[in-house]
């Protein structure tokens, strides 16, 4: 600690949790309390400070080992059919995404909680964890519908294909193995009269595929960008 200068108010908390869990095998918890003092971040993203907001140690480390925010796991597929996938996705997306202990007070239930969703295969598998939550706890606060969502949206990306998602002031970019098919293929799709979330495509520079979305409310973005992912991925299948 840097001498005659004084120690923050999240340091301290720090310091006290590394006191509180001294025996073997405590990284799990102080990376749990690190979690719960640091808050959210940009959950998955390189620009993530609120660092163990995963599922677990292991995975936590994982997610160092690979570029410190990507999250190598299995995917799910829409509608209830499992998906697998082993390449990483990245995800960059400003907004606060955990399960505060204000509202899930248990701990171990948390951590239950953030494993089940790193197992999640399927989107239906996202809807049942939280409708027990909302019958065990109550209407989820904003931060846990944020990691509801930013979850789903990992897995259409998945599904889709894409290796990063980046969010913009208008909708969000998507990197994939075939952006100029992900475009074509959507562009059909609203050709065809369909009622959609996009309100434009573009193809960029960098190999990028943005995508404008139609939405009214900031916080309906991550819900916007996963249901055009996931339009993509049944055009895929078809």
């Amino acid at each position: 600690m840097p001498q005659g200068q004084p120690i923050s108010e999240p340091a301290v908390r720090r310091l006290a949790a590394i006191q509180e869990f001294t025996e073997l095998g405590s990284g799990f918890q102080i990376a749990m309390r690190d979690l719960e003092i640091r808050g959210a971040g940009d959950l998955l993203g390189p620009h993530q400070h609120g660092a163990i907001q995963t599922v677990g140690f292991e995975l936590y480390c994982q997610l160092l080992e690979e570029a410190v925010n990507k999250l190598k796991s299995e995917g799910g597929a829409a509608g209830g059919e499992s998906w697998e996938a082993e390449a990483p996705l990245e995800i960059q997306w400003r907004l606060s995404a955990y399960v505060p202990s204000s509202y899930v007070p248990v701990e171990s239930q948390r951590i239950a909680a953030y494993k089940r969703l790193a197992a999640a295969r399927a989107l239906r598998d996202i809807d049942d964890l939280f409708a027990e939550l909302r019958d065990r706890y109550g209407a989820a606060p904003a931060p846990v519908e944020a990691l509801r969502d930013l979850t789903a949206l990992r897995l259409c990306g998945r599904m889709a294909g894409a290796s990063t998602i980046k969010e913009t002031p208008y909708g969000f970019k998507v990197y994939a193995d075939d952006p100029e098919g992900m475009h074509d293929a959507l562009k059909a799709v609203q050709d065809n009269g369909r009622d959609t979330p996009i309100r434009g495509l573009r193809l960029e520079d960098d190999g990028s595929l943005h995508i404008a979305l139609q939405v009214k409310r900031k916080k309906d973005q991550i819900k916007a960008a996963a249901s055009a992912l996931r339009l993509y991925a049944e055009t895929r299948k078809q």
